[in-house]
């Protein structure tokens, strides 16, 4: 959930996943995942090759190759051996929907809309949830916060069952949000009638300008 949003949690209520690569080969040990042959890479439990397949759509966007290759050195430097591959967009696409199996680990962005509601990205019916999230009480939360039934005008309460639904995700991470980007709008003080608000684009007519 974007922390610009009126439905967000407060961010101390929230569990904070810093880098901690000291941890991680403490959990990675504990589970058996150990380099067993001293390459430096850590093999599985049962002893075989672990390779992390990370997929990233392609695009001209220069921020896409330094992206992957950092998440690449997180994981390579607690011996997660990790093989990036960059896809082209509308591939990217249809591997998500079809649920490739050649696709284990995957990077994806969005936007809020004018109702910041998730249940697109995260309930288990709708098409947009790539992860395959099956978690019910997700669902449930989801389903009573659009239920106008439950909270009516309410927006206290229909915050509630967002910020309820946060504290659970945070805790089951079908998805680890890694980053929130702000755009930034210049505009001459000139021109009237310009919003950036969500919800309140305006056709070029409708601006004025102020000589």
């Amino acid at each position: 959930m974007l922390s610009t949003e009126w439905i967000a949690a407060d961010a101390k209520d929230l569990n904070d996943y810093k880098y901690n690569p000291e941890k991680a080969k403490k959990i990675l040990d504990k589970i058996g995942y150990k380099d067993k042959d001293g390459d430096g890479f850590r093999e599985d439990p049962k002893g075989k090759p672990f390779v992390i397949n990370l997929k990233h759509y392609a695009g001209s966007n220069p921020t896409f190759e330094p992206r992957t290759a950092a998440i690449k050195d997180f994981w390579e430097k607690v011996g997660l051996k990790t093989k990036v591959k960059l896809v082209e967009f509308g591939k990217y696409n249809d591997d998500l929907a079809n649920a490739s199996k050649d696709i284990e680990v995957y990077f994806r962005s969005w936007a809020g809309g004018i109702d910041p509601d998730p249940s697109d990205l995260y309930h288990n019916d709708r098409p947009m949830n790539e992860m395959r999230t099956v978690l019910p009480k997700s669902d449930k939360l989801l389903d009573d916060a659009l239920d106008f039934d439950k909270f009516g005008k309410d927006e206290k309460k229909r915050k509630d069952l967002y910020v309820q639904w946060q504290k659970y995700i945070n805790e089951e991470l079908p998805a680890l949000p890694m980053l929130q980007m702000k755009s930034i709008s210049i505009v001459n003080d000139k021109i009237h009638n310009y919003d950036i608000e969500i919800g309140n684009d305006k056709d070029l007519y409708q601006l004025t300008k102020i000589d």
